[in-house]
């Protein structure tokens, strides 16, 4: 089941940007413990805490997170990533409400029930920031995306209705919503020859463009050797943590060779 379409019934907030401390409880091992249908015989704290895989997908959806907040661009929709996510949030907060209800269980259950209620929220968290990080450079550089088809492929909420539209249909449609609100407020009393969105002057355009010169940490994910940036070469290791430009390493970060920290 696709939550991608149920992103938008989630509260996102307009401004939050203090990362949160993720407590890694292993949301696949903690539905093996419980049954939906009947009272669970026990809950283990240390397994409820234990640490998650590096590759389970709260950490994926993490790493994600980051990364969109420090890349210039709209990075690559991690549409898997958030339905994986989504589905966990959905079966522990059925195992919850199930729990919740049962008289029997003791008061030592109900506070690790609790703990379960915490990781939840911490990972509806991580979803509604890493979908408000997107928001924010969509609705910055919107004209940008709307004149550059090689941005699409990055946006989400592919339209499978039979009209045929493309994934930039919303970001088309605010963009439309922004140029007449212009032209009603502004542009209107100007000279016609004034009245342009997309002009250039003296060699810049009027147009918005994502800083791909912006400074950024990265650390290596794997070994990946000499590494050619304009002014040196670097010789990057897995672990190691550089200062360096976007444009100079997006094709290391698409291909999962380095991340954004």
């Amino acid at each position: 089941m696709s939550w991608n379409k149920n992103l938008s019934s989630m509260d996102v907030d307009e401004e939050e940007d203090d990362m949160p401390t993720i407590r890694t409880a292993d949301y696949s091992k903690m539905t093996k413990s419980f049954d939906v249908d009947t009272r669970a015989k026990s809950l283990d704290i240390d397994e409820l805490m234990e640490e998650q895989s590096p590759e389970s997908a709260l950490s994926q959806l993490v790493r994600s997170w980051v990364a969109e907040r420090g890349a210039p661009v709209v990075l690559e929709w991690q549409g898997e990533i958030v339905d994986e996510v989504m589905s966990q949030i959905e079966e522990q907060s059925k195992i919850v409400d199930s729990l919740k209800s049962d008289d029997r269980s003791t008061d030592e259950e109900h506070f690790q029930l609790i703990l379960v209620q915490t990781e939840v929220e911490r990972a509806k968290y991580v979803i509604t920031s890493y979908v408000r990080a997107r928001l924010s450079k969509i609705e910055e550089h919107a004209q940008y995306i709307v004149k550059n088809p090689s941005t699409h492929s990055n946006l989400s909420g592919i339209d499978e209705s039979k009209n045929g539209k493309r994934k930039h249909a919303d970001v088309k449609r605010f963009w439309r919503l922004i140029e007449t609100h212009y032209q009603m407020s502004v542009l209107q009393g100007l000279p016609t020859a004034m009245r342009g969105l997309e002009d250039s002057h003296n060699g810049k355009s009027m147009v918005i463009e994502p800083d791909l010169d912006r400074a950024i940490f990265i650390r290596a994910r794997r070994n990946v050797g000499q590494v050619q940036l304009p002014q040196q070469s670097i010789e990057l290791m897995k672990g190691d943590n550089y200062l360096v430009s976007f444009r100079d390493v997006s094709y290391l970060i698409a291909s999962g060779a380095v991340e954004i920290v």
